[in-house]
């Protein structure tokens, strides 16, 4: 059973709106520079099942993010709606710590037979030490809910593209650094946190706090070719191989291509099983959660 733990798909209202916004951010570097923000296949549902049926992969999160709060029902109900369609899909929601009625739309989420949440602070401008992003954290512990966390640490993303830094002005408190998911999860123990991008994009240096953590596991998801091999199995070896979870990152990466990097770094097939997707499963299981087994 291969799960791919970290994936999107967009609806036709937001795709010129993406495809503007990563060009006006990274339009300036080349194609195949591994740091580049674009997409590398098509960025719809149904392109996100051909990429992932061709990868061989069984089942996959689709991760929605919105930072209108107008539109996280709508866009709940819209990824609800294509995992009844499609089984392969396993449906996480999204939210914002601000909604006047977060819980109403935490037990919808949950009503919806989604396993988890996923948030974006840099883009949807969430402080994780505020005391909203506190209640709301709160609230997913409380509901059994896994947090996916789209780490980006604004001080190495300026040292990695700094074509950037005029632009992040004074935003450093919406980084998502290893020091602030520390906090988070030293807070709530048993909020089930998946850091995006092996703990801490472009903060791989600092993510020491947070290796000793139960209730902290890291994808895979938007770093090969960014920082050596070497580098990257040697966070796996210091996280402990069952807090690793696969995850490809399409559209902004191509799943088949994921897979097969993740395959070279000489990872024991015992090992590979796990993080291809034993550990997810196991992180299921350990708030009681499921998913659907149908074809």
């Amino acid at each position: 059973m291969i799960i791919d733990a970290h994936t999107h798909a967009y609806t036709d209202s937001e795709l010129s709106s993406l495809i503007g916004r990563s060009d006006h951010l990274d339009g300036c570097l080349e194609e195949d520079n591994p740091n580049k923000w674009s997409l590398k296949q098509e960025p719809t549902i149904e392109g996100l099942l051909e990429s992932e049926r061709e990868a061989g992969i069984d089942r996959f999160v689709l991760l929605p993010v919105t930072a209108n709060p107008k539109r996280v029902r709508e866009l709940n109900r819209w990824v609800h709606r294509v995992s009844t369609l499609y089984p392969q899909i396993i449906p996480f929601g999204t939210a914002l710590p601000s909604l006047h009625d977060l819980d109403s739309v935490l037990d919808e989420i949950v009503f919806m037979g989604m396993v988890g949440v996923k948030i974006h602070p840099f883009l949807q401008q969430i402080d994780l030490l505020s005391w909203e992003a506190y209640r709301f954290f709160g609230a997913l512990e409380e509901r059994g809910l896994i947090l996916t966390l789209d780490t980006m640490n604004l001080k190495g993303l300026k040292r990695f593209k700094p074509h950037l830094s005029h632009l992040l002005g004074d935003l450093d408190h919406f980084t998502v650094s290893a020091e602030r998911i520390y906090y988070v999860a030293s807070r709530f123990p048993r909020l089930q946190i998946v850091a995006a991008h092996m703990g801490c994009l472009y903060g791989w240096d600092e993510i020491e706090p947070l290796l000793e953590l139960s209730n902290v596991h890291f994808d895979t998801s938007f770093v090969s070719g960014i920082i050596e091999d070497r580098q990257i199995a040697g966070i796996m070896e210091k996280r402990g191989m069952e807090h690793i979870l696969f995850g490809s990152d399409a559209p902004w990466r191509r799943p088949k291509d994921e897979l097969q990097w993740l395959r070279s770094l000489g990872i024991s097939q015992s090992d590979m099983e796990m993080v291809e997707g034993r550990n997810f499963l196991r992180l299921l299981t350990r708030l009681g959660r499921e998913i659907r087994w149908g074809t």
